[in-house]
């Protein structure tokens, strides 16, 4: 499990990233966010968490994990600084437009990868939200 999911603090952003083949080592990348691009993305994870997408509409999420990202190799540690580089440039856009007029200039290949990692994030925050309510 590569995203583990967001670890707000110092307003700093971590994405921690499995090293591809080594289950017990993890190499954590810090991005330096503002706090307040790091409330806005916590909110807009919130809503989706809730079935409420602000930033994709229903029929491309449909088509994009039609195939599941766990059958593809989007995680491994060559696509790791492109994720990085692609959800840092995301996060760091100012408003919901922003972050949607972005999203809208990317080419298929980024969209899918940021449209992966942004849900791979949310479904890592339901099954953690899961767990610390048992």
């Amino acid at each position: 499990m590569p995203f583990r999911g967001l670890d707000h603090g110092l307003g700093r952003l971590q994405i921690r990233c499995a090293l591809a083949g080594f289950p017990h080592t993890d190499d954590v990348k810090t991005l330096k966010i503002s706090d307040s691009h790091l409330d806005q993305i916590e909110h807009l994870l919130a809503q989706s968490m809730i079935g409420i997408h602000l930033l994709f509409d229903n029929a491309t999420i449909a088509e994009v994990l039609k195939t599941p990202t766990e059958h593809i190799d989007l995680f491994q540690l060559k696509n790791l600084d492109k994720i990085q580089d692609l959800f840092t440039e995301f996060i760091r856009r100012e408003t919901l437009a922003d972050k949607q007029l972005f999203l809208s200039t990317l080419d298929r290949e980024s969209f899918e990868m940021l449209l992966r990692t942004y849900f791979h994030i949310v479904d890592n925050s339901l099954f953690t939200s899961e767990l610390d309510r048992h």
